[in-house]
């Protein structure tokens, strides 16, 4: 996952929902090197989330980085959700910001652990 691409698109967060959800006359959007790198960077981070086979210091830089805007890590999860197909492939798979929110706990119940 591209680290930094992956913080701009939280810091533009608000942005980037708009043009992801947007409706109507997309095609040209959808053909945007910048939408195409943006969507696939959401996409990978998303998949990695799902399969718990995420990088750990790569989950709390962006996490870390959601939670210093408006709505944290909810937004991050709208951002994912907003490019992936989930629901359509899987009506019983967990929420991304249920993810989000486990992987989280877990973490924490490990710096606890450790302590």
């Amino acid at each position: 996952v591209n680290l930094q691409l992956l913080i701009t698109v939280i810091e533009q967060s608000r942005f980037w929902l708009a043009i992801l959800k947007a409706k109507g006359r997309t095609s040209q959007l959808h053909k945007n090197p910048r939408y195409k790198e943006v969507t696939a960077v959401l996409t990978e981070f998303g998949d990695q989330l799902r399969s718990r086979n995420i990088n750990i210091q790569l989950f709390q830089v962006a996490v870390e980085k959601a939670n210093g805007i408006k709505g944290g890590v909810d937004v991050l999860a709208q951002l994912i959700d907003a490019t992936s197909k989930l629901a359509e492939r899987d009506r019983n798979a967990q929420p991304t910001r249920n993810v989000l929110r486990t992987i989280e706990q877990q973490l924490d119940l490990h710096k606890q652990l450790l302590d």
